[in-house]
């Protein structure tokens, strides 16, 4: 492929329509990924539950973390061992460089169902505030565009497998 001269006369838009197509789009690297440079975050990934294809999650998200330039499971994974295809948990906890990162995987993944930023963990829900509030300042002002009023928001209890009665969602909190 090289630019027309100056001195080409205009093709039809069909032809040039033709030639978009035939030229690739290049492959996302980290360089055109948002955040690169930056550390990394955690974000935990729920899965959509496919009989035929829960197998295969691990390996479509590390091949598109591979396309987003992190070819490294232990980079990848927050927990390790990486998981497996034979782990029964539809979520994994995974680094990535930012929202830009999270964004393409999204748009990529088939078997991605959800993929949240971990502001904090904890055994309980104090000590996860707790651990979001240790942030400082520059947590507070990423958490500060989704949670401003007139923003709300909403926690739900999702069960794998079974279902969680109301009972079940009260002790959990």
């Amino acid at each position: 492929f090289r630019p027309p001269s100056a001195d080409a006369t205009v093709i039809g838009s069909w032809a040039a329509a033709a030639l978009a197509w035939a030229v690739p789009p290049p492959r996302p690297t980290m360089a055109m990924v948002e955040g690169h440079g930056a550390p990394l975050r955690e974000y935990l990934i729920l899965f959509a539950h496919h009989n035929m294809y829960f197998n295969m999650r691990f390996h479509e998200l590390e091949a598109i973390a591979g396309l987003l330039g992190m070819s490294d499971k232990a980079e990848l994974y927050v927990d390790q061992p990486a998981p497996t295809a034979l782990s029964a948990s539809p979520l994994a906890l995974v680094r990535l460089p930012g929202e830009g990162a999270a964004r393409k995987l999204c748009e990529r993944a088939v078997l991605v169902k959800a993929v949240m930023e971990v502001w904090g963990t904890g055994a309980t829900i104090s000590d996860a505030v707790a651990s979001a509030v240790a942030e400082g300042p520059a947590g507070r002002e990423r958490r500060r565009e989704f949670l401003a009023p007139p923003k709300t928001y909403q926690i739900r209890v999702l069960a794998f497998g079974k279902t969680a009665t109301m009972d079940d969602k009260r002790r959990i909190f």
